[in-house]
């Protein structure tokens, strides 16, 4: 299937793409039914493509692509929402800032975008714990050389 996209130009989706944000996102309410566009110029870095609005596009990055022990405890109530057990497979995106300044980049490891990869269902998690920063720069010293868990300065 063919979607626009203002950021990405005309992009080839599938089924398996499929996000569905039955509470959309926190700030972007809206943005219910979407698609992960992955392109190889751009990996590891995956596009959230709203399909209804051409112009809202998120970067997002799995966070295995930086942060090696990356595990969020979410509540038996985010499980149950996405119809999946903590013995299954979920998949976890975060949220790219990207300033003006590229060096100045950074993702929220408090909020992950969680996926059941089987049904598209998804939400973003605002977890309890402030064990994850709201803004971990990637480059800041160079990738995975900060403490994930520490309060960003």
């Amino acid at each position: 299937m063919q979607l626009a996209s203002e950021r990405l130009g005309e992009v080839t989706v599938s089924r398996e793409d499929m996000v569905d944000l039955p509470e959309g996102l926190p700030g972007l309410p809206d943005m219910r039914q979407c698609y992960l566009v992955r392109r190889e110029a751009d990996a590891p870095v995956v596009w959230l493509q709203d399909a209804a609005d051409e112009s809202l596009t998120v970067p997002l990055l799995p966070p295995e692509a930086f942060i090696e022990d990356y595990c969020p405890a979410l509540s038996p109530s985010d499980w149950d929402f996405l119809g999946l057990s903590e013995a299954t497979g979920a998949e976890y995106y975060l949220v790219l800032v990207i300033p003006a300044d590229p060096a100045g980049i950074t993702v929220n490891l408090r909020a992950p975008i969680v996926r059941n990869p089987e049904t598209g269902v998804a939400r973003q998690v605002i977890l309890s714990s402030e064990a994850y920063p709201i803004r971990y720069p990637l480059f800041d010293g160079g990738a995975g050389t900060e403490d994930p868990h520490a309060d960003p300065k």
